[in-house]
Formats: C-alpha cells, structure tokens, sequence
C-alpha cells in the first residue's frame, strides 16, 4: 500500500470550555458527519486552569493549555486561543497532511475533500474585505510595504501543516500586535493575510463558505455557511441569530421566511439536528 503522500485531511475547531461554542462545535460535528467528511474531526479545548472537557461523539477532543491572553496584551482576546491552540497541538502531535481551520459557528452543506501540497494553501475569498486606510498603515507599521502584497484571504482555509508550523509563530505575533493598535476583533484575520504575504505563501482564493451575509449569488454552492451574523428576512428584520439561541429548541421560525437561500438551509439544519437532539434525550429519560 502506497501512503497518501499528502497525508490526512485534519478538520480543525479552537474553542474554550464556554457552552457557546460547544453547542455550535456539535452542529458542525453532525453537519460534518453528514456530508461525509473525509479524515479527522479534532477539536482542540484551551482548558488552562484545568476545566473539564466537552465530549462529543465522532470528533476527537484535544486538551491544550490555551488562554486568550498575550504578553503583548492587556485583556483577553478570544483570537489568541486558536493560534495558542493550533501551535500547542502541531508541536506536540506532529502532524503531517492538510489542515482545514475552521470557526465553531459552521456548518457543512457538502463536502469538502481536499489536500493542499506544501508551498500552496487554499484560502477562502474575503470578499468584502478591503486591505486599505488603517489596515494598510497597520500592516506596514509590522511589515513594510506588506499591505500591497496581502490577499483577500480568510477561513475555511486549507493549509500544509509544515506551512501551518512555518507561519504560527508570527501569526500569534502579528495578531496580538494588530489587537495592541486597533482593538479590532477580526485582527487574528487579518495577521493571517499578512503572515502569509511575508512567508510568500499565495493561497488559491475559492468560495469555500458563505459568509452570512454575503449574498447568494457571490456565494453560489459554497460547501459550508458560516453563520457569523443574524439571519434576516426580507424586510432585514432579524429571524434568528446564534447569540440568543438556547440549544436544543426549535427556531421557532419559518425558514422559507429568510432573505438569503443558503440562510433557509441553516435553519432546516438546526431544527432537524434540534429534533434529533430532543428526541434523543427523551428516549434517555
């Protein structure tokens, strides 16, 4: 037998402890299994105080040591437990294939069946980001003349792991620098862009997810939606949104209600695994 000269396909997922990504990590979990996945599941869990771990049934649940904390910081940010996590787990597992980051807060409408060669990463299209105004001075603030070389580029991102081990390092460092001068949250997305531009990895830009809410024609048949904003009707009324919902209840919506077609599918999504979640649990009793 002749070894995958690739490697695995390794399906990644930083969280804390907090229930909030834990009910959203289950999701994915079963939208993962669903689509048939390829590979590995792992969700690394930052337990720095030594907090009990989640269990979940197909994916593997690694402990790390991560904290949102940075030396360079004077507060959490919840960017830095993905990068401690991700660099905790490639130093002590060696890993060797692909990588898949992804957010807690995806779901998978289809598979995605990929291996990248080392030197050549694929990368979701950041469609509405632009890498100008304060970005730009930002970044060249970091790496001089960097901004002009950045992609628009984010996750789902599909990476070596020698690629992954290669940049984290001064991911984990330009994130916490871009946090110290702009506050902003998405600054771990951005340090990716320019981490990359500086280790001259160019990523193939895709539509790997929609980004909620992107619009259904930009995102077309994107295998995972990412559910990062509201979900809206047509009159831009909110329908449903991840932050007040209390798993595992019905939506209590009318999916064919919401404006973006990729959004209706979200919550048929949700309320069928809810169904299946309180069934569940009902034959337990």
């Amino acid at each position: 037998m002749i070894d995958d000269p690739h490697g695995p396909l390794y399906s990644v997922v930083c969280t804390d402890t907090n229930p909030y990504g834990t009910w959203q990590t289950e999701l994915l979990e079963h939208s993962w299994v669903r689509a048939g996945m390829s590979g590995e599941l792992i969700r690394l869990v930052g337990t720095p105080n030594g907090e009990k771990l989640p269990r979940h049934p197909t994916a593997r649940v690694v402990r790390t040591a991560a904290t949102n904390s940075h030396p360079r910081l004077d507060g959490d940010y919840t960017g830095m437990n993905r990068l401690h996590s991700l660099e905790e787990w490639l130093e002590r597992e060696r890993p060797v294939g692909t990588v898949l980051i992804l957010d807690c807060d995806f779901v998978f409408r289809a598979p995605i069946d990929r291996r990248v060669d080392p030197g050549h990463p694929v990368g979701q299209l950041w469609w509405d980001f632009s890498m100008m105004g304060a970005w730009a001075d930002a970044a060249n603030a970091i790496s001089p003349r960097i901004a002009a070389r950045t992609q628009k580029v984010t996750w789902p991102l599909l990476i070596h792991t020698s690629d992954l081990r290669r940049i984290i390092r001064a991911w984990i460092d330009v994130a916490a620098r871009l946090r110290k001068e702009t506050g902003a949250w998405e600054s771990d997305m951005v340090a990716l862009t320019i981490v990359l531009a500086e280790h001259d990895l160019v990523c193939d830009l895709e539509m790997l997810a929609a980004w909620m809410p992107w619009p259904d024609d930009v995102v077309g048949d994107a295998p995972i939606i990412h559910y990062c904003q509201p979900v809206l009707d047509n009159a831009g009324e909110t329908l449903w949104y991840k932050q007040g919902y209390e798993p595992w209840t019905p939506t209590g919506t009318d999916p064919d209600a919401a404006a973006l077609g990729y959004s209706s599918e979200l919550l048929v999504m949700i309320d069928r695994f809810a169904a299946l979640r309180r069934a569940a649990h009902q034959a337990g009793s």
